[in-house]
């Protein structure tokens, strides 16, 4: 059955869709029997017949059926009409606090009355033994008199005793509180368990704590790595230091497995200090977090040392040789981006029978992403650029160098993960690589366009009376360029967070949902190089001075741009899939 304003379903009808997730859609409906507005919350058709599925709704609707307090949503009643499983819940009116957050920081007194309501709300869902499992900003509405309701308790779960984790961020989507509860070795007294109620630990510090230790250090080091064509190796350490360099690495290594928008917020925040920094941390997180196609074995052995980094290019293809027990690799691979500092390298090679290229059943080139030992390669220094310089993206090569199969995945669609790649992060699969990319290219935009309005308080032009900030034709270019890069952020962000919902119900994200996250990321890509575009036109003669940075952001942004997984040639990838043919990025099926 299809929902559209109009239909009606029982005493309720249809007026329009509040928002859609992985667990369910919402939408705003009129209660004719009780003449209230209501929220409807509908359990998707391709879910209903799935008994786990209706099950969990069930639970969320007795979930809430327990709780009544002024800061929780309320339920009204759980029904079926016209083939359809539903919630009906109360409408809270009002932005989310995640729409809050994005206007600019919240006054202290403001944030702490907050807290005390969502922390209010909270405790009275663990005294009934009720754990959220997925408070973020987006599931807060703020009504119009100023309460705070805590939405959406579909991953909620009963549990005998609540062990609550804060992970503070900035981030819309940021996981707040999870249940322990498959992994927390209970005492054999419950009930004095059950008075520790709070275990509040704040163990992983927000984006702007996390970036702000290692500002200093990167902005200093920025110029000698613009320089000496790589990161500085006391900028390295400091990514290494602040726990960057781990981000994506699963827990069960010692990583931090970030939630995706915290992760690429702190990614963009580095980019907008020092763009190299931004791609060196991004880049190597996107690899680590891709290890996951290769088995235990092989990411247990990379990851072992905490401060692994790993660096490498796939294109051009090398070559594999089969022999016992793996492969001997030689080949040539550029943009090895962080490669003096690395101590894995990751390469594509094409499988060879010998000195013929092995076929699969349709006649291509049968490949594989390996992982070698950064000492068995040699790094060419050959990185000279337009941009992007202070990344170190040489070449690497070697010859005749032995890989385990362990280390080896042949190309296919990935559906077996490692088993330390099993949470919901590394369900993106290969969808979560335009991000990284995407996000640094708005970190250069937003230094741009910071640099730029600071400029034209200060800065009248030669030959001219009138004063940068009111020339008109600046203020319209700083205005447009301010719309691209929020409109890239709220675009990639947005398309990303509703991913990260998607794929809490254990899916993996595959062509349908992928499609929307390549669009985003070319999309905030291009609007990134716009809007530094505008701001270089805006500068004058002081975007051309090396002295000042405005001509780096212009070369570095449009070197960025450049990346395959994330520029304009996607579009026309994605315009394929969009009308039906085979799209000529090979990725998009994997």
């Amino acid at each position: 059955m299809s929902i559209t304003v109009g239909t009606q379903l029982g005493s309720h009808q249809i007026t329009g869709l509040l928002g859609k997730g992985g667990m369910g859609e919402v939408y705003r409906a009129h209660d004719s029997k009780l003449k209230r507005e209501v929220a409807i919350k509908i359990l998707p058709e391709e879910f209903s017949r799935d008994p786990d599925r209706v099950s969990r709704f069930q639970r969320e609707a007795e979930v809430l059926a327990s709780l009544n307090h002024p800061n929780i949503a309320a339920i009204y009643n759980f029904e079926q009409a016209g083939g359809m499983r539903f919630l009906v819940l109360e409408l809270v009116e009002g932005e989310t606090l995640a729409d809050r957050m994005e206007h600019g920081p919240i006054p202290i007194d403001e944030s702490l009355a907050m807290a005390k309501q969502i922390a209010d709300a909270l405790e009275a869902a663990h005294e009934k033994d009720i754990v959220h499992r997925d408070l973020k900003p987006a599931n807060v509405k703020i009504t119009p008199d100023g309460r705070l309701k805590v939405l959406d308790f579909g991953l909620a779960k009963r549990s005998v005793f609540a062990e609550v984790d804060i992970e503070t961020s900035t981030g819309a989507h940021s996981n707040t509180e999870f249940s322990v509860e498959e992994s927390l070795k209970m005492s054999e007294d419950v009930p004095t368990r059950r008075k520790e109620k709070y275990r509040m630990t704040a163990t992983v510090p927000s984006t702007s704590d996390r970036v702000g230790k290692i500002e200093s250090t990167l902005r200093t080091n920025a110029a000698q790595a613009e320089a000496d064509r790589r990161l500085t190796p006391q900028a390295m350490a400091a990514l290494h230091d602040a726990g960057i360099m781990r981000t994506w690495v699963p827990k069960t290594y010692g990583g931090l497995e970030m939630d995706p928008i915290p992760a690429l917020k702190i990614f963009e925040e580095i980019a907008r200090i020092d763009s190299a920094a931004g791609w060196i941390a991004s880049n190597s997180s996107i690899i680590a977090f891709l290890c996951q196609i290769i088995n235990d074995q092989g990411s247990a052995e990379m990851f072992s040392d905490p401060r692994t980094l790993v660096a490498g290019g796939w294109f051009p293809p090398g070559k594999a040789v089969p022999v016992q027990d793996g492969y001997r690799l030689t080949g040539q691979w550029a943009f090895a981006s962080g490669c003096n500092y690395a101590n894995w390298l990751t390469s594509h090679v094409v499988i060879m029978d010998g000195d013929t290229p092995r076929l699969d059943a349709n006649g291509n080139p049968v490949s594989m992403i390996t992982f070698f030992r950064a000492s068995e390669a040699e790094i060419l220094d050959n990185w000279h650029t337009l941009g992007m310089r202070g990344t170190g993206s040489h070449d690497v090569r070697v010859d005749n160098v032995f890989v385990p199969a362990s280390r080896c995945f042949v190309l296919s669609p990935v559906d077996r993960p490692a088993s330390a790649f099993k949470g919901p992060l590394y369900r993106f699969g290969f969808w979560m690589a335009p991000a990284p990319i995407a996000t640094v290219c708005l970190g250069i935009a937003r230094a741009a366009l910071d640099d730029l309005i600071e400029l034209a308080k200060r800065k009248t032009p030669s030959y001219t009376q009138t004063p940068l900030g009111d020339r008109p034709v600046v203020q319209d270019r700083i205005a447009r360029a301010r719309a691209l890069i929020d409109a890239g952020r709220h675009y990639l962000y947005g398309a990303y967070g509703e991913a990260w919902e998607y794929v809490q119900s254990g899916r993996r994200i595959e062509l349908a949902q992928g499609m929307p996250l390549a669009l985003a990321g070319s999309f905030a890509v291009d609007a990134a190089c716009q809007a530094v575009d505008l701001v270089h036109a805006s500068a004058g003669t002081t975007a051309i001075r090396n002295e000042n940075r405005f001509q780096q952001y212009f070369r570095d942004v449009h070197t960025a741009s450049q990346h395959a997984f994330a520029s304009i040639s996607r579009f026309e990838s994605a315009g394929k899939v969009m009308l039906g043919r085979q799209s000529d990025w090979a990725f998009y099926y994997l």
